[in-house]
């Protein structure tokens, strides 16, 4: 994958990302398990926020939000869930954490993670208005 067009975010701790960056290069995966044996929470992720993004070919949608007790939860809607064929329901899964009996704390951290991620992509990329272009070319207009 070619992240060379990301744009990084601020760190504050310049030092620690320049040893992380080079652990992950080296060791990919312990990392990445060290991340997900640890509890933790992003100081930048709200419980009162919906963070959402677009599928990047389709009108898909993978949401996640995190209640006031932590848990994770998440749902993913396609194209054709919308169709009133379909039923057009959704159904949302919670990831609880560790004090709620959560049985996937890894799955919930990276959840965590994962919204994150939405919310860095939407800072750089924002997609409100892409859907609106999305149903229009399907409906022949531009």
């Amino acid at each position: 994958m070619n992240l060379s067009k990301v744009k990084p975010v601020k760190i504050q701790c310049p030092g620690v990302a320049t040893q992380v960056s080079k652990l992950l290069k080296e060791n990919p995966s312990e990392v990445i398990g060290a991340i997900l044996n640890e509890a933790f929470w992003i100081p930048e992720l709200k419980t009162s926020l919906t963070y959402s993004r677009l599928g990047d070919d389709d009108d898909g949608v993978v949401s996640i939000a995190f209640g006031k007790d932590s848990d994770a939860h998440i749902q993913i809607l396609s194209e054709t869930d919308t169709k009133p064929a379909s039923g057009g329901f959704s159904i949302s899964h919670r990831f609880r954490c560790y004090f709620g009996g959560g049985e996937s704390l890894r799955t919930r951290t990276a959840l965590m993670i994962l919204a994150r991620a939405m919310e860095l992509d939407h800072k750089e990329k924002p997609q409100e208005g892409r859907r609106l272009r999305l149903k229009n070319k399907k409906e022949g207009t531009s």
